[in-house]
């Protein structure tokens, strides 16, 4: 794939997936296992799962893809978000507002996206390096 590929392949997770709550994108860009930073693989049907946790989390969350760069399998992806969190995720009576800058790698295995991103808070090595906190 090309680069212009593999990063409109990201792109996908955070527009599609995570922003317009299109669950039946996870199969599409997703190799099975998926592959989640260091840990162990993930069926693609539990990552499915995981995204619509995270919908449930935060019904109006919105990504944006700042930018990307990708070199030969990798892109890396510097996005911000916004969304409120219903009270029942935090228990209490107030929604609450999530909303910062990250950066994420993203590696390829066979034409899909390998893993979800790692973010800056990743131990992973490859992460920290590619988001120059090596």
């Amino acid at each position: 794939m090309s680069l212009a590929e593999n990063k409109g392949l990201v792109r996908r997770h955070y527009q599609e997936v995570l922003t317009a709550k299109k669950l039946e994108v996870v199969d599409e860009i997703y190799a099975d296992p998926v592959r989640v930073g260091d840990e162990a693989n993930m069926p693609r049907a539990q990552f499915r799962q995981l995204a619509g946790l995270t919908h449930a989390a935060f019904p109006d969350l919105a990504v944006t893809v700042e930018d990307q760069i990708a070199e030969g399998d990798k892109v890396v992806t510097r996005f911000s978000r916004q969304g409120d969190a219903p009270r029942r995720f935090h228990g209490d009576s107030r929604h609450r507002q999530a909303g910062h800058d990250q950066g994420d790698s993203h590696p390829r295995d066979q034409g899909r996206a390998g893993s979800p991103p790692c973010g800056r808070k990743s131990t992973s090595p490859d992460c920290n390096r590619q988001l120059g906190q090596a």
